[in-house]
């Protein structure tokens, strides 16, 4: 599989983006640190709370990521950047910054990847090849978005990624979700230029699993696809 270079280096972790995992028995249990200034993480938006401005009706894990940063409104470089589904856009958020409420503003960055990943409910998806290519378009957004954002700010070298299309979304597609994830993302890292790999294999790269029971599925996932790679 191309790619499998990136998947080589990358890390399964379980907790989500913001550091805390749900456990089997609902509770939330903070497993990591928070994402610093260093670290960018992906919220995987929905695309009518884009559109209408109105972050504070998302739910889930978007909503977590909202509250945590502060965000009362979408900038309006991430409006006009998010326009359909598979689209991605990188924004810095901080005191002061467009869009994060003064009570919850700090000094601290908050480095944000939205990204709206298809919903393979849809009809249209009726193929795994399909929804294999609509998640690799997200993804390949997603890590074009990461490089851009490091190449303005060397300081930038870790990124968390997420299921993108997870939960409801992942439709009949749920349990191979985590196979056609490894794929999308080793897909996404090949359609990088060589700068962008080179820049993708200098960071640490995560794939963090909010769900503690959904965890061990992509952890069999990522071994699964560098065996494959090794036979």
């Amino acid at each position: 599989m191309q790619g499998i270079e990136l998947l080589k280096a990358l890390t399964v972790r379980s907790w989500g983006v913001l550091g805390v995992q749900l456990t089997t028995q609902f509770e939330q249990v903070p497993h990591a640190p928070e994402p610093d200034a260093s670290t960018v993480f992906v919220d995987p938006a929905g695309l009518p709370f884009i559109e209408h401005n109105c972050p504070d009706a998302a739910g889930a894990a978007s909503r977590a990521v909202y509250n945590h940063v502060g965000i009362s409104s979408f900038p309006e470089a991430v409006r006009t950047g998010i326009t359909a589904a598979t689209h991605a856009k990188f924004f810095s958020y901080g005191g002061g910054t467009e869009g994060v409420e003064a009570a919850g503003a700090s000094t601290q960055a908050y480095q944000v990847i939205h990204v709206v990943g298809p919903d393979l409910r849809d009809p249209e998806y009726d193929s795994v090849e399909k929804a294999s290519a609509s998640l690799s378009e997200a993804y390949t957004n997603v890590l074009r978005e990461f490089c851009k954002a490091k190449a303005a700010d060397a300081k930038l070298t870790h990124l968390r990624l997420l299921p993108i299309s997870g939960g409801i979304f992942a439709g009949a597609f749920a349990e191979e979700l985590p196979t056609l994830t490894m794929g999308a993302i080793a897909a996404a890292y090949m359609a990088q230029p060589a700068e962008g790999r080179e820049m993708l294999d200098s960071s640490t790269v995560e794939l963090c699993i909010f769900m503690e029971n959904e965890f061990e599925s992509y952890v069999a996932a990522h071994l699964a696809v560098q065996q494959c790679e090794a036979a």
